[in-house]
């Protein structure tokens, strides 16, 4: 059993990767054909919506998890003089 809660992933000309990580350190190399690769990501995408749509909230992606992480926090009480 494989568990990992980030990746890389790479692309060539006839095929991809994905690394698979544990809190940022490398645990796994997976390559395959890009047919593979996106009929996965399609299937996940697949599997996923019934999930949202009965629960009523979206998973939000890796990206969007980071892009709210790297915001710059508003201090409380804060204003501005003008």
């Amino acid at each position: 059993m494989l568990y990992a809660n980030g990746f890389i992933k790479g692309l060539g000309l006839t095929d991809s990767y994905v690394v698979w990580q544990v809190n940022g350190r490398s645990v796994a190399l997976v390559s395959m054909s890009l047919s593979v690769a996106k009929g996965l990501g399609q299937n996940h995408v697949s599997m996923i919506e019934p999930y949202e749509a009965a629960s009523g909230q979206a998973v939000p992606t890796l990206e969007a998890i980071e892009s709210r992480r790297r915001r710059p926090s508003i201090s409380r009480g804060a204003h501005s003089e003008g």
